[in-house]
């Protein structure tokens, strides 16, 4: 048997605290491997319409933003986010911003780049809710060409401070 090599790991991020906390684990394992981060935010085609996903669902023909201009305003976000939960190891980070539906953006993305595993925060709801409503992590797992680590909430410590940065950021 041959041994797992890491090189390229991708952090999916929806700058929540549950998304830094997973930053921490892709942040260990890229030290750990000697391996970038790439860090991706998805820009949801529901929400950069200004439709509901449930709208969305049935059919709803939106007129979207152009998409430059939606990346564009995430960059100093996605930056911050950066700066805060990863950038200061020393591992190389790539920071991209794209528009699409979350999951299959994700493992679009990690097709493209040659990821070796996708390190995702996951709520880990009730099985009714994801059943009902499904999840991006959950979606994400099924749909990546690469293992995916999910780093449930349940692992976040409970006396924590919220990682999400005071800093003001647009979008």
């Amino acid at each position: 048997m041959s041994m797992v090599t890491i090189k390229r790991i991708l952090l999916p991020t929806d700058y929540s605290d549950l998304a830094a906390h997973a930053a921490r684990y892709a942040q260990f394992l890229a030290e750990a491997h000697h391996a970038e981060i790439h860090v991706l935010h998805v820009v949801a085609l529901s929400s950069a319409a200004g439709i509901s996903p449930v709208a969305a669902d049935v059919g709803a023909v939106p007129l979207l933003p152009d998409t430059g201009t939606l990346i564009e305003a995430q960059k100093p976000r996605i930056e911050l986010f950066v700066e805060d939960f990863v950038g200061s190891s020393g591992v190389k980070v790539i920071a991209e911003v794209r528009v699409g539906v979350p999951h299959d953006t994700i493992a679009e993305y990690a097709r493209e780049a040659k990821i070796d595993l996708v390190v995702i925060g996951s709520h880990a709801r009730g099985i009714m809710k994801r059943i009902f409503l499904g999840s991006t992590s959950k979606a994400v797992l099924e749909s990546s060409p690469c293992p995916v680590l999910m780093v449930p909430v349940v692992t976040m410590p409970e006396t924590a401070p919220s990682t999400t940065s005071n800093r003001s950021s647009a979008g």
